[in-house]
């Protein structure tokens, strides 16, 4: 995962959770994850963000589609 990724809006657009998200919510983390490389806490935070998901579950859904033939 690159850590800058929830500032693009297609990696959002991947994840229901940001559905929930407000612009000034946005805008804050935006500020706040261009910020972490300099004060080193971007390691932290992405340690933390696996630790919710293995506590609380995650899941992924991958759909597919085989074309017709003949």
């Amino acid at each position: 995962m690159d850590p800058r990724d929830p500032t693009r809006g297609e990696w959002r657009g991947g994840d229901s959770s940001w559905a929930l998200v407000t612009e000034d919510e946005l805008a804050r983390l935006n500020r706040k994850i261009q910020g972490m490389p300099a004060d080193g806490s971007m390691d932290r935070f992405l340690v933390e963000g696996e630790e919710r998901g293995c506590e609380h579950g995650q899941g992924t859904i991958a759909i597919g589609r085989k074309p017709l033939t003949g």
